[in-house]
């Protein structure tokens, strides 16, 4: 659902009764949305789009009738989604939906606060990559949220604002994975998600399948490699090793992780999801081996979260044990739209915050941070270290080029006006909210070649935005002021990027 129960709960929590106003749909938009459901999935596109603005147009009027709900169009539509996801035979409606409702709470957004936007340092290329250096992923500086009225609620419409505006250019969906079945199951499932770029890691795997610790388990372990429909095909290979290939709608890690964890949903046994580039897994100093991992799964379930990570990175970073058995209720996923990077540290602070509402969940914490204790010695210390290859050469700039699905995408999404410089004295020509970072102004005024490169801008503006955001959220707390209307407004804006 894209509103979750354990989100449903907690609102109907705050009013302290249900079949309030403010927990129903309104009586035309219920019956405008009966008739959109109606439609069956092969009704012409006109028909679709017919009911479709009719229930759109009934949302709208909803504003002027009473109680909470009918007076928001984007809870109305909130609403509508849970409706039509208790029928699965709906996926066309849902889709449509859940897009709608996004829109509508950006536009809503945006008319409460049209300058919103987010502003950071106004850098060159050479800036960010200095000399020979072989940092892929480096920050901006100085962010700055540019909102109205200063404080975290409106920070965090910023964030939805920033997300939404990806998710309506491209709107990634989960692959139908009903099909996949389990192999292995004596051992932890391995989940590989990639980007895999020209097939690439399939060329670097083949030359030497020993130096990667997941390649070598294929055969005694369920290994199931994520890429993009677009590179599908690149991978066939690896399918004929005994790999299991899973192909998926979009691009970049943000969408293979957010893959990996639905794959582990659907295995619901623990699973590790690694870093392609990952050589080896050790745990309490040793390597692990087919024997060691053949335990993990009875010992490890009991105690660990749904997601955990593990060192020498942390974060969620390089490798991610799942525990989909677990009995705590938080199961959050990875951001489809970090789209180039930063979707691991950014569900890791989403975690940190859903452990700021309940102090005993364990949800996203490293594997170091808890253990099983027994007259206060630890019994069963969880400790894993990850090897990897960190030996990335310089980064360059290259001109890159790209096409069909992937080029449409970040075309249109270079061309946001949301991300702009940071303007402290006002500057003659410069707009008050400072000058936009689109692709022409990046490449013609700052020296950026790469697309990509602008992606990971946004992205890296994005997490530290997200940061602030938990800093703020963490202070509250610790002052005790962290209220009710903070965790609406959170669930309302951050949480559907991370469910």
């Amino acid at each position: 659902m894209w509103l979750s129960t354990n989100r449903l709960t907690h609102i109907r929590g705050l009013n302290n009764m249900e079949g309030r106003a403010d927990s129903t749909l309104a009586a035309d938009v219920q019956n405008a949305l009966n008739g959109y459901l109606e439609l069956s999935e092969s009704s012409p596109d006109k028909t679709h789009k017919a009911k479709l603005d009719n229930l759109r147009s009934k949302v709208t009027a909803a504003k002027t009738s009473g109680g909470t709900h009918e007076q928001d169009r984007a809870r109305q539509l909130s609403l509508a989604v849970q409706t039509c996801s208790l029928q699965p035979t709906k996926v066309r409606q849902l889709k449509t939906l859940r897009l709608e409702e996004v829109k509508v709470r950006n536009e809503d957004t945006l008319t409460s606060c049209p300058a919103m936007c987010i502003q950071f340092q106004d850098l060159s290329w050479s800036d960010y990559y200095p000399g020979k250096s072989n940092i892929k992923y480096p920050d901006v500086v100085g962010m700055h949220p540019h909102v109205c009225t200063a404080g975290v609620i409106q920070n965090m419409m910023l964030f939805d604002l920033l997300q939404g505006h990806r998710r309506q250019i491209c709107d990634f969906q989960l692959p139908d994975i009903s099909a996949l079945t389990d192999k292995l199951p004596g051992l932890p499932a391995i989940i590989i998600p990639s980007g895999g770029k020209d097939g690439g890691w399939l060329k670097t795997v083949e030359k030497d399948p020993t130096n990667y610790w997941w390649a070598r388990f294929v055969g005694e372990a369920h290994v199931i490699f994520l890429v993009s429909n677009d590179e599908l095909a690149n991978y066939q290979k690896l399918q004929a090793k005994g790999v299991t290939l899973v192909g998926y709608d979009g691009f970049g890690m943000g969408c293979a992780r957010a893959v990996g964890t639905h794959v582990a949903k659907k295995l619901n046994r623990l699973c590790f999801m690694t870093d392609d580039r990952t050589k080896d897994l050790w745990y309490n100093g040793v390597p692990v081996n087919a024997g060691s991992l053949g335990t993990m799964q009875a010992e490890m379930q009991p105690v660990f979260p749904f997601i955990s990570g593990v060192s020498p990175k942390g974060e969620l970073n390089i490798l991610t044990i799942f525990n989909p058995a677990t009995s705590e209720a938080e199961k959050p996923v990875f951001s489809r739209y970090f789209i180039a990077s930063k979707e691991d540290k950014g569900l890791f602070l989403y975690c940190e915050a859903l452990r700021l509402r309940n102090p005993e969940s364990r949800v996203g914490s490293l594997t170091g941070d808890f253990e099983v204790l027994d007259d206060d010695v630890p019994t069963y210390p969880f400790q894993f270290e990850v090897k990897f290859d960190g030996n990335n050469p310089a980064y360059e700039n290259k001109d890159v080029s790209y096409t069909g699905f992937k080029g449409d995408c970040m075309t249109a999404m270079t061309k946001c006006t949301l991300y702009r410089s940071l303007v402290t004295t006002p500057t003659k020509g410069v707009p008050a909210n400072g000058i936009a970072f689109d692709w022409t102004y990046l490449k013609t005024k700052k020296g950026f070649l790469n697309q990509w490169d602008a992606i990971k801008m946004q992205d890296s503006a994005m997490y530290l935005l997200l940061k602030q955001i938990y800093d703020e959220m963490k202070t509250l707390s610790s002052d005790e002021e962290l209220e009710a209307a903070h965790w609406e407004a959170f669930d309302r804006y951050i949480t559907p990027w991370f469910s």
